[in-house]
């Protein structure tokens, strides 16, 4: 079976499950939980997320997350890329304020005491009455449809997750140290073709990436859409780091794009 076969079919799988998961990765509920010093499942989901980026970078955003599989539904929809990273401030701002928030509740209930991963969930299933639908479909899948039609593709991902920035903070750890560990390289034989950039699920600019074999942007969810979609088959998931080639000159590019052009 196609390797994006697969993925696709594995996030469509994973959405349709939101109603059974979503108390699982629920920021409010670490805040609940917090105020009564309980740790709840989610607070073990990010702290799980962010040991396994460790490892997997953001294998999981790319393969595995409810949330991804309802963005790549609406790429479908409304495949305009984004084409700003200054609204990331924004996530990071109120992510660190979500934190804060956090702590301070901890604090005032005198630190953690127990951990309950059931907590608010006690029927496993998160979604178990027919009012929390309306809260799922309209406050949560609203302004995430919202918010991707106004931004583009992936915005909620680009803009608002919580979750990603786990997973982005222990990425940037690994591609940094470089120990042995999920990622992208490139080879020599790209014809410049653009391909990858054009298929990047989350409208990073791979053919930069490629041209200066550095791919390790924390954006990069490991689709390997660029993978499955270079003609030359130049691009390739690796496990281990690969010394980088010297990027170059801007004047040795421009050359190149302008000979291509004509």
């Amino acid at each position: 079976m196609d390797r994006q076969k697969v993925r696709r079919t594995t996030l469509m799988i994973s959405m349709l499950l939101m109603p059974v998961v979503i108390n699982y990765y629920s920021p409010y509920l670490i805040i609940e939980g917090s105020m009564q010093g309980i740790v709840v499942g989610s607070m073990m989901f990010f702290g799980l997320l962010f040991t396994s980026s460790l490892v997997f970078g953001r294998a999981y955003c790319g393969w595995l997350c409810p949330f991804s599989g309802y963005m790549e539904a609406l790429s479908y929809a409304d495949p305009k890329p984004t084409n700003s990273r200054r609204g990331h401030i924004f996530k990071w701002a109120y992510w660190v304020l979500w934190i804060g928030v956090i702590t301070y509740a901890a604090m005032r209930a005198g630190g953690y005491s127990s951990i309950n991963i059931l907590y608010n969930t006690e029927n496993i299933i998160s979604v178990d009455q027919p009012s929390r639908y309306i809260v799922l479909y309209f406050p949560v899948l609203g302004l995430a449809t919202l918010i991707t039609i106004a931004t583009g593709k992936r915005g909620w991902c680009h803009y608002v997750c919580w979750a990603g920035n786990f997973s982005i903070l222990g990425s940037t750890i690994k591609n940094k140290i470089k120990w042995p560990s999920l990622h992208l390289e490139a080879g020599d034989h790209c014809t410049h073709c653009r391909t990858c950039s054009r298929v990047c699920s989350k409208s990073l600019n791979v053919y930069e990436m490629v041209q200066s074999s550095r791919f390790d942007d924390p954006e990069c969810i490991l689709c390997g859409n660029c993978v499955d979609s270079c003609p030359m088959k130049n691009i390739k998931y690796s496990w281990r780091w690969n010394p980088e080639k010297p990027k170059p000159e801007i004047g040795v590019k421009l050359l190149v794009e302008t000979t291509l052009k004509q």
